[in-house]
């Protein structure tokens, strides 16, 4: 039975304990003086001293809609950290995120919602599409993690990568024919959010929650690698491109690890 239709006694006492109650009203203080998009994300990151930094933003086109196409190490903060990189730059920035983050009601209107089945296929995907590639021709810009799922470490203790990129990035941007900005997200290596993922997604974001918290920090770098516009990716089909998209972009992390470290 979906969630909105138990009986609110018991949703008020399971959002207690889960930390949503308390994220709800924080997130509802922060933004009573009604702030921009930018500076709501300031204030939340303010809050932990988020140790924040990007490269690259120049790359970023300042004239039209682009699609933020990110890997996933976090599940939580990466697609928080991508809009605010896209509304720095003037960007309407919104993000395709799991149907679950409809329970966060003050930033509700930040995502696009999904439903993923048990293979991480969203339900409704041509709508997600249609409505997404509307949302880009209309002026916007959306962040798009193309893996679907947080990033995997295989073992736990190894750096996470993300899994095969679904075709979805590949369809809005025909769809749109609007730029793909390549945006790398660096983030501290966590076995313990590894193993929540494994458990379940919710499961997982929901211990994020409790960790901002309990006053935990976090590292968010953003690193633009590069900008993809129509036409740039060699022909072939969905799958092919989106192949050729995904080690493109692992070619130009690799590199720029080879010159950070």
């Amino acid at each position: 039975m979906p969630l909105e239709n138990w009986p609110k006694p018991i949703r008020l006492i399971l959002f207690w304990l889960l930390g949503i109650q308390w994220a709800h009203i924080f997130l509802s203080r922060l933004s009573d003086d009604k702030p921009s998009k930018l500076e709501l994300l300031n204030r939340i990151f303010q809050r932990n001293h988020f140790d924040l930094a990007t490269s690259g933003e120049e790359k970023i086109p300042a004239d039209q809609s682009c699609i933020f196409a990110t890997n996933h190490p976090h599940g939580l903060f990466d697609g928080l950290g991508a809009i605010w990189l896209g509304s720095k730059q003037g960007h309407d920035c919104r993000a395709i995120g799991r149907h679950f983050l409809s329970v966060f009601e003050p930033i509700r209107d930040w995502f696009l919602l999904v439903k993923l089945d048990a293979n991480r296929k969203a339900q409704t995907g041509r709508q997600v599409v249609e409505q997404s590639v509307d949302f880009i021709k209309n002026g916007g810009s959306l962040v798009v993690t193309p893996a679907g799922r947080v990033s995997v470490s295989r073992p736990v203790w190894k750096a996470a990568r993300d899994l095969p990129w679904k075709t979805g990035v590949v369809q809005l941007h025909r769809g749109a024919q609007t730029p793909i900005v390549l945006v790398y997200v660096d983030i501290n290596h966590s076995v313990i959010r590894q193993l929540g993922q494994s458990l379940h997604g919710v499961i997982r974001a929901l211990m994020q929650v409790w960790a901002y918290r309990l006053g935990r920090t976090q590292k968010l770098h953003l690193h633009v690698l590069d900008v993809i516009y129509p036409g740039d990716i060699p022909a072939g089909t969905l799958k092919a491109q989106t192949e050729w998209l995904q080690a493109h972009f692992n070619t130009l992390v690799e590199s720029h690890q080879q010159k950070s470290s």
